[in-house]
């Protein structure tokens, strides 16, 4: 890459790449991958499941019995027998599909990708848009006036955002997070939830939204599934109904509805928002 220019130990910076702003690993993070003891080492358990005893063995130790186990259930029952499970904490262009490759060679199964963080986002974005892999562009938040960020960290999953992106957009920027992250704490306008309480947060939303004529009654007889349907329950979800049940002062939920629904306004959603029963349901209410 050209035209970097060198910041402090461990960074780069790219000014003519204005979304991502590539830089290196930091040095924090390259002293946890190659220094930390755990690296270079793994930990066997050394007693019975949850009693926290393990001990030092090398990698050449490790994986020649996680070689020796799956060659013996290969062997005895069929590889088929194997279940392999993935999810986006290795979500990087190796780590994240190149040992599929070795479990379709070995011929275990495979868990449905992302069952474990974000199924049930990809099945509600897959019904409302037909497919849960095309995103917003980011260069779109040079023209929005609120950008709302629920259920995602930048600050710990996506720096060059939560570094850049974020704080140079002109507009508002509100998270919605059960945890006062860094992104959070930077953000114009924090919204800290119970737990598990992200739909009913969205519904008192869109109560103030819908109450104060900010809806967009065309987009919705247009391009809506079940809107009828859904526009009697949001009735009773007042800011003060929302606040009883997921602890956000109904104050702070009527200024994020007027600045979401005043608009235009961009929607980030994380993980988090679909992580809670209810969540297929939530997030294409919410979109």
């Amino acid at each position: 890459m050209h035209g970097g220019g060198r910041l402090a130990p461990g960074h780069w910076w790219y000014p003519d790449r204005a979304v991502l702003r590539a830089r290196e690993v930091s040095a924090g993070v390259r002293a946890r991958a190659g220094t930390r003891p755990g690296a270079l080492r793994g930990d066997r358990r050394d007693g019975p499941k949850g009693s926290g005893r393990f001990r030092a063995v090398s990698w050449e130790e490790a994986l020649a019995e996680i070689a020796e186990r799956l060659a013996e259930v290969a062997g005895d029952a069929g590889a088929h027998t194997i279940l392999a499970a993935h999810y986006t904490g290795t979500f990087a262009l190796l780590g994240y599909h190149f040992p599929n490759r070795f479990i379709r060679r070995l011929g275990a199964r495979e868990v449905d990708p992302d069952t474990i963080c974000n199924k049930a986002a990809h099945v509600a974005l897959e019904y409302l848009y037909g497919t849960s892999l095309d995103g917003f562009d980011p260069r779109s938040a040079a023209a929005a006036a609120c950008i709302m960020v629920w259920g995602a960290n930048p600050s710990a999953s996506a720096p060059h955002q939560h570094e850049h992106w974020l704080p140079e957009a002109p507009g508002q920027v509100i998270v919605v997070d059960s945890i006062r992250t860094a992104t959070a704490r930077q953000a114009d306008l924090h919204l800290q939830p119970f737990p598990g309480s992200d739909a009913a947060l969205a519904f008192a939303i869109a109560h103030v939204i819908g109450r104060d004529g900010l809806l967009d009654h065309e987009l919705l007889r247009t391009h809506a599934v079940g809107w009828q349907e859904l526009a009697p329950l949001l009735e009773r979800c007042t800011p003060g109904w929302g606040e009883r049940v997921t602890g956000v002062p109904a104050g702070a939920i009527e200024q994020a509805a007027r600045w979401y629904g005043t608009g235009p306004s961009l929607l980030w959603i994380g993980q988090g928002f679909q992580r809670c029963p209810g969540g297929l349901h939530g997030v294409p209410g919410w979109r």
